[in-house]
């Protein structure tokens, strides 16, 4: 997993709004998507170190997404963007990112009911 991580420039809790504007490569779990239609969502991104939120604007990136289940490895290569809705409760939650590539590192086989409940916490 370690040569995974490499190809990352931020963690998934280290960016924050002096970053708008930067391109990023971020790694970690599937956590969460709130699907508001087939073409805009908000992906939840988690590592280690924190999450970030991604949202997907397009109906292509959305395909992408479906086809990729919870928990499994990605990589997010994208453009930081200033959120519309802030979440103060959150270091990132100032930035949201925007992808130009997500990429199926390792698709997770299963989650356990914890890991099913905790997922339906908003960020």
């Amino acid at each position: 997993m370690d040569e995974i991580m490499q190809g990352r420039t931020h963690t998934c809790g280290a960016l924050r709004i002096s970053d708008v504007g930067a391109q990023v490569k971020i790694v970690g779990w599937f956590d969460n998507l709130r699907k508001v239609s087939k073409n805009l969502g908000f992906l939840i991104l988690r590592d280690y170190y924190g999450v970030t939120q991604v949202v997907i604007e397009t109906e292509e990136m959305m395909n992408v997404i479906d086809g990729i289940n919870y928990e499994s490895t990605i990589s997010v290569s994208g453009t930081v963007r200033e959120r519309s809705s802030k979440n103060a409760a959150l270091p990132t939650g100032e930035i949201e990112v925007v992808p130009e590539k997500i990429e199926l590192l390792g698709r997770c086989r299963s989650r356990s009911p914890a890991q099913k409940k905790r997922m339906r916490t908003p960020v």
